[in-house]
């Protein structure tokens, strides 16, 4: 796993050489819109 940020804490997390891929975002205030296709291809 792999962590950065300060405001916002991005932990990413998976498979070194698969398909799978994952990440959390920690520090987002409560109702923030998250506008899921910003973050997905």
């Amino acid at each position: 796993m792999n962590t950065f940020g300060n405001l916002f804490r991005i932990t990413t997390f998976g498979e070194s050489h698969g398909p799978a891929l994952g990440v959390v975002i920690d520090g987002c205030p409560a109702g923030l819109d998250d506008r899921r296709g910003l973050y997905s291809k």
